[in-house]
């Protein structure tokens, strides 16, 4: 009996027909990561803080979700956040959304892998999965005398739901 193994990822996700005789499914899938916060700099360029990078996707969950034969699903995979721009003070980035397994009949969600959100702690997005892009620098507008711009947090990573069955 073969082992079939697909994989959803936020530039490939999809649906999924169980074939017949498949009548249970085992998952590992991730949320999107959380953005990163932005930076600050104050106006004095030695102290300038650059935006955290994002996180990568979130905690990696398990799953054994049961399917019926001939049915349809479909995969939503949780993007990452947006990493936050400077507006005057730290801001946070977005949180990384949900990954989801649904029965397109009715719409149940019968697995759902949770994004990630921005740690205030230190400034960047949840750990995990694919890295994010790195938050941009800070760059003095006249050399530390007003105040510039503070680095842009990273994006957080996406998400991504894998999958296996026996046929």
């Amino acid at each position: 009996m073969p082992r079939i193994v697909l994989h959803f990822t936020a530039s490939a996700p999809g649906g999924f027909v169980a074939p017949a005789g498949v009548t249970s499914v085992q998952m590992i899938g991730w949320g999107g990561g959380g953005g990163a916060g932005a930076g600050s700099s104050g106006g004095i360029p030695e102290f300038a803080i650059p935006g955290g990078a994002g996180g990568g996707g979130a905690q990696k969950d398990v799953a054994e979700v049961a399917v019926e034969p001939a049915e349809t699903y479909d995969v939503i995979v949780g993007a990452g956040g947006a990493g936050a721009a400077f507006i005057g003070a730290y801001s946070h980035g977005g949180d990384g959304g949900d990954t989801q397994f649904v029965r397109r009949r009715d719409g149940s969600t019968l697995a759902i892998f949770r994004g990630a959100g921005w740690n205030a702690d230190d400034n960047s997005g949840g750990g995990g999965g694919g890295g994010g892009s790195g938050g941009a620098s800070n760059l003095p507008s006249d050399g530390g005398v007003n105040p510039s711009a503070g680095g842009r947090g990273g994006d957080g990573g996406s998400g991504r739901l894998t999958f296996v069955y026996v046929v």
